[in-house]
């Protein structure tokens, strides 16, 4: 297979629910190394030598059971199937099973070398011996109740035992592992702060014009949000020279410096240093 995620469905499809034992043969003999293994509940073939006409046989064997998969479902390289079996008309019931299939590269090409089937045990005795699937699930609701006897007795003793009282707990309480970054991801983050460091370098500091006699003068005022600039008039108190500008703290609005705003996102963005913008003109005129 050059595209497993692709052809993975058609190479399944070609194994289990071929309506020609010449063509499962072929498609199993071209797609599974010479040395394929195959794990199942019921049965275990080790990968050596030749084990691939063992995992031929066990392919032609499972037609005889279960004589269509009608839904086969794959994700990756995990696969859902579902089967229905053959020999008694009166009792179809439908089992889900899922496979898990490694693959080797060889040439440039994917091969599948190990095959593992996973099936709860009520399933599989549905699917073998349908009368007695209700015994098995008995016998696995027994399991349960006997397990949760186990612990309780247990925690008679101080083994495991939650202290009374005890019914949530909160978030910061929880110890949890930190989560292992992504191949990769420590280096693109250096790269981004580098980048944005240089980029707060080389922008240009943030200085207001010279005022004009009116007492109004313009400016560029940066909106983050569309990351354009407008002129906007507003004034600036000579008494306290141009470096403070003029506006109450109620009206106060607070911008990030200018800087590549196209090259990073607005996390990174959000990291630039904050400097405080005049309130307009029209505004302070109506206070």
């Amino acid at each position: 297979m050059q595209s497993p995620s692709i052809e993975i469905h058609a190479v399944i499809q070609m194994a289990h629910s071929s309506t020609s034992p010449d063509i499962q043969k072929a498609a199993i003999n071209k797609y599974f190394t010479s040395n394929a293994g195959l794990r199942h509940p019921l049965y275990a073939i080790e990968s050596g030598p030749l084990s691939r006409e063992s995992v031929l046989g066990i392919y032609q064997s499972r037609l005889v059971i279960s004589h269509s998969l009608f839904a086969i479902q794959a994700y990756a390289l995990s696969v859902s199937a579902v089967a229905k079996q053959s020999f008694m008309k009166l009792m179809e019931p439908l089992i889900r099973t899922m496979s898990r299939y490694t693959l080797r590269m060889k040439d440039g090409f994917h091969y599948i070398c190990m095959q593992e089937d996973f099936v709860h045990p009520d399933d599989m005795a549905a699917l073998l011996l349908p009368p007695f699937t209700p015994v098995v699930k008995c016998f696995l609701s027994l399991n349960a109740i006997m397990s949760i006897v186990w612990g309780k007795w247990a925690q008679v003793f101080g083994i495991w035992r939650a202290p009374p009282g005890v019914d949530h707990v909160h978030s910061q309480d929880i110890a949890t592992k930190p989560a292992k970054p992504r191949p990769g991801e420590n280096k693109l983050r250096q790269k981004e702060r580098r980048e944005l460091a240089r980029s707060i370098k080389r922008s240009a500091p943030l200085t207001p014009p010279e005022q004009d006699e009116s007492g109004l003068i313009g400016d560029e005022v940066y909106h983050a949000d569309f990351d354009i600039f407008e002129r906007e008039p507003f004034f600036i108190d000579p008494e306290d020279g141009i470096a403070n500008w003029i506006r109450t703290p109620e009206k106060a609005i607070d911008r990030p410096l200018r800087t590549n705003g196209k090259r990073f996102s607005d996390d990174l963005r959000g990291m630039t240093p904050y400097a405080s913008f005049a309130v307009p003109a029209e505004e302070l005129a109506d206070n």
